[in-house]
């Protein structure tokens, strides 16, 4: 008569004792424990007590899991109530990953015009996410949430999804990023547990002793496979209500027993049970009990460990030429070969790199550069889920399919006639490079490596909530750098922040070593990226202009990427249905296919890190970045794939430092040399009570200020010149009523609303006419380079170097910003390349 052998706890043979105990802390066997108790016999009374309480401290034993436990009428103890993975499909286990926390709406980042849902399994907000996150993207990450969301609901219906899009845009990092949840999930929290089997005391049953005394499951299925339909049933009857209150959803259970399993199991069975052993008896004639007590008999129930900290994202990659199978499906066994027939499961492998994805998400990365007989096969198993090769038997996998491609395979696909038919039936969602500047900037920190920078926050916090305020501090303290505080998530109008004016960073070079990032350092790899990435061929657009409803060809929002940059930014205010048009232009033309790439970006914040040191500095600066941009540039180690590109990148990275950086460094050379940030936002008050006299009596040569006091001339020059600067800068005529309409003025206290396109034109004006900031400014850079011991700008020096380290530079930084900005000033005046759009 057979004996019983009871379930325990522990990994499969691919799990590492580390792996284990990292898991569940070891318990202490009875000999340790009572020599420990014996050598604290001869210490004080106090020790004793303390050993004790350790003794008890020991974490309790878990619970010993059986099959009959699935049947168990107390859902506390019933391992498919207590564990639903256990039931689940992988169709199903995803859905309650990505729904943890609901999703919050906002506007796209990039135009404001379309709402889309933020999940927090997918932003970096969850502890199982452990920081790993889809940065941008927002819309893609939508659509491939709605592809689970279809599939956990039991949608047969809905077609495969293809994410498409150039190298380092997010697709396998999305994978990555759902693994990671689901793994971390499944060793820290107890509903999400998963569980595996071993098959013991094979050796016992002479048909099967050739499999040896344990069999590791290979596929990793749930135990309740193992059970036979009818109790299947049963289980899914008590447990439904609670599984369907977890899932979401009516239940879409894995039944299916791997092939080796089905096998193993008649074989006990043959043994055990004379009645199914002679066929006076099938399977389901078995009386329950019996069937459950001989199988407990050969069945070791044990988690399934997920190593989320240093495995692999589970992605099955292209294999474009001579596809090695058995690596990938099933493979011979060869030492089973000598005693099982051909045609048996007992003599093969089912431990591919596909076949190892079952009961999770099966990621192909680059799907259609597979060889075309090995696509035909992949292609099988994402739709209908049967592998079926030339070896070993068929089989259904349990998997949720995602494919992924570039746009040149996709459009290579769509010539073959054989393969359009296929990607016709496949949800095709772009996720190509980022646009947002910010985006793009908290990307490369995210992908170089965010452990590797640090932050000081340039603005006092608060003591109750934590959140900045609007006081300036240079005593902030340095933290490591967190992503989401540095470049925030989305507001609900879909505005976004940079790091700029709000937190120092710092690359952590060596262990004695921290790198400042100047200001305005990654604010120009993230517009330069971002601005090189717009299309402005008007040719290009052709066949969608008679879609659009403002934008024309001969719009300068279409053919001047700055005026559209300054859009994404939010620093132009425009109609909606004219950023709806800019919208659609984003997807018509698959803006972000083309333009300076992520890896493009890691070489040039490495080359302007090296020249950093090399130069001996202590922090890396725009004026380091444009030289390292030229050196990379020049060297073809940043290049577009059509040569004839290459104006137009260099042209368009003239425009980010003219029209973007040039006035950015002036606004914060004149708030640390004066202290005075408000100076731009001052003259935008007065010149709105300007227009507004002027609005109500043409004639009227003053305005009667705010505070009632004594009549202000109107400055009628400075007026037109501001008015000129705004054509030069936007490409269209100013209009008082347009701006009286919309703004009605300034607001008297509290927050003021002013709009970005007329403050903008101010702050250039100010930069052309401000003698004195420009002045002083040209003095200090005389003052670093040893040309003027004027004491009066020394003085001005040592208050400027007193209020930098609040607007996040250093003594080095500042001198260079300086340097810099005059540097942009002559260029500019110098030179007027014709435009290169």
């Amino acid at each position: 008569s057979s004996h019983l052998v009871f379930a325990n706890e522990g990994g499969g043979e691919e799990d590492s004792q580390e792996q284990s105990e990292a898991c569940e802390s070891s318990l202490t066997s009875k000999e340790e424990s009572t020599a420990a108790q014996k050598k604290t016999t001869t210490r004080r009374r106090a020790k004793t007590t303390a050993a004790k309480q350790t003794a008890e401290a020991k974490p309790p034993k878990r619970k010993v899991w059986q099959l009959k436990d699935f049947l168990s009428t107390d859902l506390e103890e019933n391992l498919a109530a207590k564990h639903p993975f256990s039931v689940l499909s992988a169709a199903q286990k995803y859905w309650p990953i990505v729904n943890r926390l609901k999703p919050k709406k906002v506007k796209d980042p990039l135009y404001r015009v379309k709402d889309v849902l933020l999940y927090p399994a997918f932003t970096g907000e969850l502890e199982s996410s452990q920081g790993n996150q889809i940065i941008g993207q927002e819309e893609a990450i939508q659509e491939l949430v709605t592809y689970i969301h279809a599939k956990a609901r039991g949608d047969k219906s809905s077609k495969m999804i293809l994410l498409v899009g150039p190298g380092g845009t997010g697709k396998t990092e999305a994978m990555t990023v759902l693994d990671w949840n689901r793994n971390w999930l499944s060793m820290n929290d107890e509903s999400f547990y998963e569980w595996t089997y071993d098959f013991v005391h094979l050796d016992k049953i002479p048909s099967l002793k050739r499999m040896g005394e344990m069999l590791t499951a290979e596929m990793k299925r749930s135990p309740f496979t193992l059970l036979r339909e009818d109790i299947q049933d049963e289980v899914l009857e008590l447990v439904g209500d609670k599984v369907r209150e977890f899932a979401g959803y009516d239940l879409e259970e894995w039944r299916t027993p791997d092939p080796k399993a089905k096998v193993i199991i008649e074989e006990i069975m043959k043994n055990h049970v004379n009645e199914y052993a002679e066929g006076s008896w099938h399977l389901e004639d078995i009386p329950k009990e019996i069937y459950l007590s001989v199988l407990q008999q050969h069945v070791k129930i044990v988690r399934r460990f997920r190593d989320f900290k240093h495995n692999p994202a589970n992605l099955v990659r292209a294999v474009p030429e001579n596809p090695n199978y058995s690596q990938l499906f099933t493979s011979e066994d060869i030492s089973k070969k000598l005693f099982y027939p051909d045609d048996s499961p007992l003599a093969y492998h089912f431990r591919g790199k596909v076949l190892r994805q079952d009961g999770g998400a099966l990621a192909y990365d680059e799907f259609f550069r597979n060889d075309k007989n090995l696509l035909n096969t992949n292609l099988e198993i994402a739709q209908n889920g049967v592998v079926e090769t030339d070896t070993g038997p068929a089989l259904k996998l349990d998997a949720l399919a995602i494919l992924t491609a570039n746009d040149e395979s996709v459009d290579e696909a769509k010539d073959n006639m054989a393969l359009k038919a296929l990607i016709d039936r496949m949800h095709k969602v772009p996720m190509r490079h980022l646009l947002h500047p910010y985006q793009i900037a908290k990307a490369f920190l995210y992908t170089y490596g965010e452990k590797q920078f640090s932050m000081r926050s340039l603005l006092e916090e608060s003591a109750e909530t934590g959140e900045q305020t609007s006081v300036r501090t240079p005593n902030g303290k340095i933290e490591p750098l967190a992503l989401n505080k540095a470049y925030p998530l989305p507001e609900a109008d879909g505005k976004l922040v940079g790091i700029e004016g709000r937190y120092a960073l710092y690359y952590d070079y060596n262990r004695d070593q921290s790198i400042l990032i100047s200001p305005h350092a990654l604010e120009t790899i993230g517009l330069t990226a971002g601005i090189t990435r717009l299309v402005t061929d008007v040719n290009a657009m052709s066949e969608h202009w008679h879609e659009m409803q403002v934008v024309s060809p001969r719009s300068h929002l279409y053919t001047n990427p700055a005026a559209r940059m300054k859009v994404i930014m939010g620093e132009q205010s425009l109609e909606e249905k004219v950023r709806l048009d800019l919208y659609r232009v984003k997807n018509l033309m698959r803006e972000g296919e083309t333009g300076i790439s992520h890896r493009d970006i890691e070489s040039w914040f490495k080359t302007a890190l090296e020249l950093t040191v090399q130069k001996g500095r202590t922090s890396l600066t725009p004026m380091i970045l444009d030289e390292a941009f030229k050196m990379l540039i020049d060297r073809e180690t940043i290049a577009p794939e059509n040569k004839n590109l290459r104006a137009q990148w260099l042209n368009r990275y003239r425009m980010v430092k003219n029209e973007f950086i040039l006035p950015a460094l002036y606004q914060d050379i004149r708030k640390i040399v004066s202290g005075d940030g408000e100076k731009a936002e001052r003259l935008y008050d007065q010149i709105v009570k300007e227009i507004v006299a002027r609005t109500d009596n043409p004639d009227v040569d003053d305005y009667i200020p705010d505070d009632g006091s004594s009549p202000q001339p109107i400055k009628d020059k400075r007026l037109k010149e501001i008015k000129q600067k705004f054509r030069e800068i936007h490409k269209f005529e100013f209009n008082d009523s347009f701006l009286l309409r919309h703004l009605g003025g300034a607001a008297v206290g509290g927050s003021v609303t002013r709009n970005a396109e007329l403050l903008e034109a101010i702050q250039a004006w100010l930069v052309d006419n401000e003698s004195d900031t420009s002045d002083t400014a040209n003095q200090i850079a005389d003052y670093y380079e040893g040309r003027n011991r004027d004491p009066k700008i020394e003085g001005i020096v040592t208050e400027a170097e007193a209020r930098m380290a609040a607007y996040g530079y250093d003594r080095e930084s500042f001198r260079e910003a300086i340097a810099f900005w005059k540097k942009l000033v002559y260029e500019k005046n110098t030179q007027n390349p014709q435009s290169l759009n």
